[in-house]
């Protein structure tokens, strides 16, 4: 395990942006909520729009004909998303499900660094919204705490650019399909390898399994290549949103 020291001086700039709150919506139970909304608007307009056309004495025939007609409509509107909901569903797990172990394995790395107060009187707060939007900020930090925080915080969720040092999260869904998304090494945590190393073993010890990639060899840098594209953060881009509020 690593040993804790505090940093006395850090190069960072002297004026992080004012971020109070970051709110992500691009989750897959954001996305899953939005289609089942669609999808229950769609439908009840269509059981509207077909009781609407009943008309006396038709037959069973024509009204078999008018659900087949819904139907296929509802396929060429929706099938689409449904097949890439299930696809993405399938493929990764839900960033909103780990956000709440990842902030405080961020936490505990940017505290082992010296960039903000290690141990107590910091907490990494996250909500998580009906609707499968999340929120998270610092309670208990300074202005630059909490900037720094949520910026670093917000590297992690966005989609890959060109980082240092990049961690694959690994999961397993219902224990049979492999799942694996990557995740940016925050700029701060990366310039050495043994902050990024342990944060590292931070995520390990919070999130679960991970692995390290250092993107500066030539076998780094093909698979940053080949990743970079294929993350839950790409596929559900644009980027997060942070909110400059106090809650």
């Amino acid at each position: 395990m690593p040993q804790l020291y505090v940093r006395s001086s850090v190069d960072l700039p002297e004026a992080l942006p004012r971020l109070r709150r970051l709110s992500l919506y691009r989750t897959l139970a954001y996305m899953l909520a939005e289609l089942g909304a669609a999808v229950l608007l769609f439908t009840n307009e269509t059981i509207f729009g077909l009781l609407r056309s009943l008309r006396p004495g038709m037959t069973w025939p024509q009204l078999a004909l008018l659900l087949k007609v819904a139907a296929a409509t509802g396929l060429v509107v929706f099938g689409r998303r449904l097949w890439r909901a299930l696809r993405l569903y399938l493929t990764y797990r839900d960033i909103g499900r780990d956000l709440q172990p990842i902030a405080r394995a961020l936490l505990a790395a940017l505290g082992y660094a010296g960039l903000v107060r290690s141990g107590a009187g910091l907490e990494a707060v996250v909500e998580l919204k009906h609707d499968g939007s999340a929120t998270c900020y610092l309670r208990g930090g300074s202005t630059y705490e909490t900037g720094l925080f949520l910026r670093t915080l917000s590297e992690v969720l966005d989609p890959l650019d060109n980082p240092r040092y990049v961690l694959e999260r690994q999961s397993r869904l219902w224990q049979l399909v492999s799942q694996h998304d990557y995740h940016a090494v925050p700029e701060v945590l990366g310039r050495t390898r043994k902050e990024a190393e342990a944060y590292a073993h931070f995520w390990q010890r919070y999130v679960g399994p991970g692995r390290l990639i250092y993107t500066r060899t030539l076998d780094g840098r093909e698979e940053l290549l080949r990743v970079r594209g294929r993350t839950l953060a790409a596929a559900l881009a644009p980027r997060t949103e942070a909110r400059s509020r106090w809650q």
